[in-house]
């Protein structure tokens, strides 16, 4: 059995122990022993009941504190001590969750136990309720919000009390945020979802606490594409190390638009299964640096590497267990403004449970339970709104069902786009139902181009790392691909065909083998010889269909085609040294449609090249020729 589920094995010990204690103050030491029920149900006076244990009883002036599963403590008085029971009254607000129960006596807190609050205050339950409770934001109930355990969706009556009759399928109830508010936040994570502790039939009360966010009809959404986060090192890619060059620029753009509502939502892999356990970085650890991100809520969608395939679990519920009791819930949606926002799970883990790399099988497939919830959650969102979903792999590569279940959900709303991951490229598609993101990576190559060339990180398409940025006015969208550590006014790459010549002898090492040389020679085939044809290849990233290349030469318009290719920096600063001992590297350079070619009269004249994007912007390069191809040529 392996160090992970070694690690949950002592983790559910633990939560299960009634009755241990620990001295966690720095001097001193008092005795008090209790019994720690693992359940106890709370009634509306907020007073629980402890029995005291071979007399060993808390004094009167001790503290209770009790510790909810986010590490936050609560501090709650002593109403009432006899000779066998201690009576405390909760915190005000006290919600149901798990805690862990400690006494404090000036500065030494004794650890008594773990246990459950489930909350019952008088609500007349419907026959077959399992799971109910109220939102409220400053005391007060939310009418019409909705509230769902991700099969069945219900929404709150006028004093903001929902009842659903679940079968605790997945473990947890979630709250779509309505909008004008927005959840607590837990680091980066929005608190909208608790976990189930009673039984399937047991009714457990779980409320929720909204924040009212005022007016978010104007607001900003960044999509982060995946991140990878490994801890590998500076012998391997040195991942964090240029992550943390992400969270710099994020946290630039953030501050720079203070003055405006800024979200984000990842989109999926933020973690590396392979490594949470070789390099001690799980999801908690991913966690731990997605909070670096400053002051903003960021919403999760979960990964194929995000699934705990590789630690004795088997199927899709049991691999993504572990994301949903440390992230989120794996599909689940809110509101902001005029905009409703749908996450997805489109990864299914079929692993057969064996624990080792061939069990390992990932799909990109809707379940079926993702799509009825979809539906049913759709059903209360009016079709003036604008919709988003975001999944991890992009709805283009699903399925036709999939994608017919998906356009006829969405069909009929004002706007509807998808925003995808996965591929670690950048590209558009327009469907009749949706405008499809499938919006690129922040790590690019795997965080490989930047370690071998530090200012060069590209994905196998040649766009950059970074993410995209979009702008929301009521229902309307207006987006760009900002690259990280340079600006949103860098759209497109241009490379003097004279000037390329790319071989193995010229950019791979020496000692590379011959096979592999061969293979590299033979990907880069399309520029391996030096030309005299004064041709310029343009490769815009975020292109879609309403975009405008245009290009001139001494005034003269050119004419410009649309050609497929290796973008032939991805081929020196990624395939070149990856295939050094391999023929087939995962996410060599492969040909990409979003670049353009553009023949000139002369190999030293000036061109002058525009792309114009959909919304109007304009993007220029006075491209200097003859134009130099080295890594150096293109750094940030």
């Amino acid at each position: 059995m392996n160090r992970f589920v070694n690690s949950i094995l002592v983790f559910v010990a633990v939560f299960f122990c009634a009755s241990c204690s620990k001295d966690n103050g720095t001097s001193g030491s008092f005795d008090v022993q209790l019994d720690i029920p693992s359940s106890i149900t709370v009634g509306a006076d907020g007073l629980v009941q402890f029995r005291i244990m071979f007399s060993k009883a808390p004094a009167s002036t001790d503290v209770f504190i009790f510790e909810d599963s986010s590490g936050k403590e609560h501090s709650c008085a002593i109403a009432d001590i006899s000779s066998k029971y201690v009576t405390v009254r909760l915190f005000d607000g006290y919600f149901a969750d798990s805690y862990t129960v400690s006494v404090r006596r000036g500065k030494v807190t004794k650890q008594m136990g773990k246990t459950t609050l489930l909350i019952s205050d008088g609500v007349e339950l419907a026959a077959g309720t399992t799971v109910y409770g109220r939102v409220t934001c400053n005391g007060k109930g939310i009418k019409d919000v909705v509230v769902s355990d991700g099969f069945e969706v219900v929404t709150t009556d006028s004093d903001g009390v929902y009842q659903i009759k679940s079968e605790k399928k997945l473990g947890y109830v979630f709250v779509s945020l309505p909008s004008g508010y927005e959840a607590s936040c837990i680091g980066t994570q929005p608190k909208i979802h608790y976990t189930l502790h009673a039984a399937a039939s047991v009714p457990e009360r779980v409320d929720f606490t909204l924040i009212d966010a005022g007016d978010q009809s104007d607001h900003v959404m960044l999509a982060i594409g995946d991140l990878h986060l490994a801890n590998r090192g500076p012998s391997s890619n040195n991942d964090l190390n240029q992550y943390l060059q992400f969270v710099s620029d994020i946290n630039t753009y953030i501050a720079a638009n203070s003055g405006r509502k800024v979200y984000a939502m990842t989109l999926g892999d933020i973690s590396w299964d392979i490594y949470w356990e070789s390099k001690n970085f799980d999801l908690n650890k991913a966690l731990e640096y997605l909070n670096k991100i400053n002051s903003i809520p960021v919403y999760n969608t979960i990964g194929n590497h995000d699934h705990a395939c590789l630690f004795g679990v088997k199927g899709d519920l049991d691999c993504a267990r572990y994301w949903r009791k440390i992230i989120a819930p794996t599909y689940y949606s809110f509101n902001i403004g005029d905009v409703h926002y749908v996450i997805l799970d489109d990864i299914v883990a079929n692993n057969t449970g064996a624990g080792d790399s061939d069990s390992r099988v990932h799909i990109a497939n809707l379940s079926d339970e993702n799509i009825n919830w979809l539906k049913k959650d759709l059903s209360y969102i009016p079709k003036s709104k604008s919709v988003v979903l975001a999944m991890h792999a992009p709805l283009y590569s699903l399925p036709a069902d999939d994608q017919a279940a998906v356009a006829l959900a969405i069909s009929g709303y004002t706007n509807a786009q998808v925003i995808s991951g996965h591929s670690h490229k950048v590209n558009n598609s327009v469907a009749a139902t949706h405008f499809e993101h499938n919006s690129g990576a922040v790590c690019a190559t795997w965080w490989w181009t930047g370690k071998y060339f530090p200012g060069v990180n590209i994905g196998q398409d040649g766009a950059p790392g970074g993410y995209q940025v979009f702008e929301v006015s009521g229902t309307d969208f207006k987006w760009a691909f900002k690259p990280t550590g340079g600006d949103t006014d860098f759209q497109f790459r241009t490379y003097d065909r004279n000037q390329i010549s790319i071989t193995a002898d010229k950019y791979m090492d020496s000692s590379a083998g011959s096979t592999y040389k061969e293979a590299f020679n033979e990907l880069a085939s399309s520029w391996s010889s030096k030309s005299t044809e004064n041709e310029v290849y343009i490769n815009v990233w975020n292109y879609d269909p309403q975009w405008k290349i245009e290009v001139t030469e001494n005034g003269n318009k050119l004419n410009v085609t649309k050609v497929s290719l290796c973008d032939p920096l991805h081929l020196i600063t990624y395939s070149a040294p990856a295939m050094k001992g391999t023929a087939k590297p995962t996410f060599k350079t492969k040909a990409t449609d979003h670049i353009w070619k553009v023949k000139a009269s002369s190999a030293t004249s000036t061109l002058e090249v525009k792309v114009t994007d959909r919304f109007g912007n304009v993007y220029t390069e006075s491209m200097k020729r003859p134009k130099t191809f080295s890594v150096d040529t293109y750094k940030f």
